[in-house]
């Protein structure tokens, strides 16, 4: 996850507070699919756990943050021997703003060092949502920014701690090579590292696997197509770099809640609508 792109995110969208709670598990245990209508994000403060998001899964540990697109259905199942404890925060952006902010809609990982402060605004969420001070809304309002602030934060300062291998050569080497149909073994290789080792760079340094990084980045250029020329979803799926035009519709559906289609339909409504508003 680009760390810029968060903070512009968030300092762009108009969120609102939702909710704040804490949940603790039992070891080795597992809890019901449960539906989420708005985003999500989630902390863990202690153990291990896998948090399936639609059929897709994340190992999360201590110091993990994971933020979950609205619409979805979350499964969790604890993977240690210790209680798994975690936060779910949850907010909203404005109905005309979803199509504008991918973020919103997405699902991706983050881990933190420092996580002392950020536990703490969670917490404090937390404790202010279960209040039934009159003022609570607009605490919870502040609190939910501070929090995200010193996120971000957090982010940003565990980024200066960078790997022996240059990432920015390698994301540099997707974005230029994410039309072809390039592998993880691939990447690995033109660098002279092992598969493992990259998957863990990116792991610790930007929050996803690099296949989970090129997926991305691959929507964001069909997104990009989507909204700015007339091809076809097929001509589109073969442009970012997938053969199968079946698989692609699937995998853009996942990433972002909406079919290619109604994607372009959607946004070209939203484009409409702030035309006859102006």
């Amino acid at each position: 996850m680009n760390i810029e792109d968060l903070a512009n995110y968030f300092a762009s969208a108009s969120i609102s507070f939702e909710n704040a709670i804490q949940q603790v598990m039992e070891p080795r245990t597992k809890n019901i699919e449960k539906y989420h209508e708005c985003a999500s994000i989630i902390i863990i403060s202690s153990g291990l756990a896998r948090f399936t998001i639609n059929e897709t899964s994340y190992k999360l540990k201590t110091g993990s943050v994971l933020h979950v697109g609205p619409s979805t259905v979350i499964s969790e199942e604890v993977l240690s021997d210790t209680k798994c404890s975690y936060i779910l925060i949850q907010y909203r952006i404005l109905e005309n703003e979803v199509g504008i902010f991918p973020l919103y809609t997405s699902h991706f990982i983050m881990n933190i060092d420092n996580q002392k402060k950020v536990f703490q605004y969670a917490m404090e969420l937390v404790e202010n949502f279960r209040s039934t001070d009159v003022y609570m809304k607009l605490k919870c309002k502040s609190l939910l920014l501070s929090f995200i602030v010193e996120l971000i934060h957090a982010l940003k300062n565990d980024s200066k701690k960078q790997p022996a291998i240059d990432l920015e050569k390698i994301k540099g080497y997707i974005h230029q090579h994410y039309a072809e149909p390039i592998t993880i073994n691939e990447i690995a290789s033109n660098f002279g590292i092992k598969r493992r080792y990259l998957t863990s760079i990116f792991q610790r340094y930007i929050g996803s696997s690099p296949i989970e990084y090129l997926t991305a980045y691959r929507i964001h250029k069909a997104q990009e197509l989507l909204l700015l020329t007339d091809k076809q979803i097929i001509e589109i799926s073969n442009s970012v770099g997938y053969v199968d035009n079946l698989y692609f519709s699937r995998v853009f559906k996942k990433k972002t809640g909406m079919s290619p289609t109604e994607y372009r339909k959607y946004r070209s409504f939203l484009t409409k609508e702030k035309v006859n508003q102006d």
